[in-house]
């Protein structure tokens, strides 16, 4: 069965748990304690192919005089004769899976707090908090797709974030307000969903050999595309270059972005200072500053993706042409887009 991208079907089972403990009047004031947690169930279900109608590339040469007579029944590939566009074509690509596209990446979501609001005098109150985020599966810490993942990864487990802010009353009318927190975010999970296709897919792809019939007949020893049998997946792999190191094999690109070894969640230090002045019954004034600093952040400026297979001439600093397949880091491979979460930001407001 050949379609195109299908929806995603994504949900989540969300459970929640939170106490106020009683208020405390020891250590040196009010004590207001609370303690929560929450767990996630994160199912993301997939049916996509991306690239499982295939591509012809054929802008290598002047449009055939005959090119409507190739394609007599527009709708209908069976009737289609690709061979003539074979010198017009750059390069073809086609991708196959083993699952027919269907692949449900999971993630276990855990989070617990404790928060004490602590009233030490008539005039300061303290908020002393905790909070600590797990996320199981967010950086496909145990798909094994080497060279790229090892399936044995650790999780990342140390992200405690601790919160501080109080209040202090100058006077009956005027108040000082400040805090800092260190916030960790849900990491999202494109590079999730994509590193998983590519265990159950795989996106064969040649440039042009010089025969007469490659648009028709690509593959290496056989099979037809378009008006035939099609490929098959573990046909497909046999021929990757990574995998089977023959002659004509296929350099697996991953075009969409993959997780790696060195991801790690993202987070935000948090901080605010404000003053606040009460001038009568009715009326108020205030002022705030507030800086928000994110780090390991997707980076937008460069979509986020980075191909991890360029290298780059030391002289000029510029990277060498990758058709140049010698220079290429991993030459077994094609274009390699790792999502590496290696943007920051200091965001001031007033």
């Amino acid at each position: 069965m050949r379609f195109g991208s299908q929806p995603l079907h994504v949900s989540q089972d969300t459970w929640s748990i939170r106490d106020d403990l009683a208020t405390s009047y020891n250590w040196g004031g009010r004590h207001d304690v609370k303690v929560g947690g929450e767990y996630i169930y994160y199912v993301n279900q997939n049916r996509t192919c991306n690239g499982c109608m295939g591509q012809i590339d054929a802008r290598g040469g002047p449009v055939p005089a005959n090119l409507e007579a190739l394609f007599p029944v527009w709708n209908d590939a069976s009737t289609w004769n690709l061979a003539p566009l074979s010198p017009n074509v750059t390069r073809v690509s086609h991708r196959v899976s083993n699952t027919d596209f269907r692949w449900t990446p999971i993630r276990h979501i855990w989070s617990g707090w404790v928060q004490d609001d602590w009233k030490a005098s008539d005039r300061l109150t303290l908020n002393l908090g905790l909070r600590y985020d797990l996320d199981l599966g967010a950086h496909s810490e145990k798909v094994l797709f080497k060279p790229w993942l090892p399936g044995n990864l650790l999780h990342d487990t140390n992200n405690f974030g601790p919160r501080l802010g109080f209040a202090y009353s100058l006077n009956d009318r005027t108040a000082l307000r400040g805090g800092y927190g260190l916030f960790f975010t849900q990491v999202s999970n494109d590079a999730v969903q994509q590193t998983e296709s590519y265990q159950i897919s795989v996106l064969a792809e040649l440039s042009n050999d010089g025969r007469p019939d490659f648009a028709a007949n690509w593959f290496p020893g056989g099979g037809q595309w378009f008006n035939g049998p099609g490929l098959a997946f573990e046909q497909v792999l046999a021929r990757a270059c990574d995998q089977n190191f023959v002659s004509a094999c296929i350099r697996r690109s991953l075009v969409n972005e993959i997780n790696h070894p060195w991801r790690r969640v993202s987070y935000s230090h948090q901080a605010s200072m404000g003053v606040q002045r009460q001038l009568g019954h009715d009326m108020s004034i205030e002022a705030n500053y507030v800086f928000t600093g994110g780090r390991l952040e997707e980076d937008d400026q460069f979509n986020n993706t980075y191909n991890v297979n360029l290298s780059y001439d030391p002289a000029t600093g510029a990277n060498y042409p990758f058709s140049d397949i010698s220079k290429r880091p991993f030459p077994d491979w094609g274009i390699v887009n790792l999502e590496l979460l290696e943007g920051r930001s200091n965001h001031h407001a007033g």
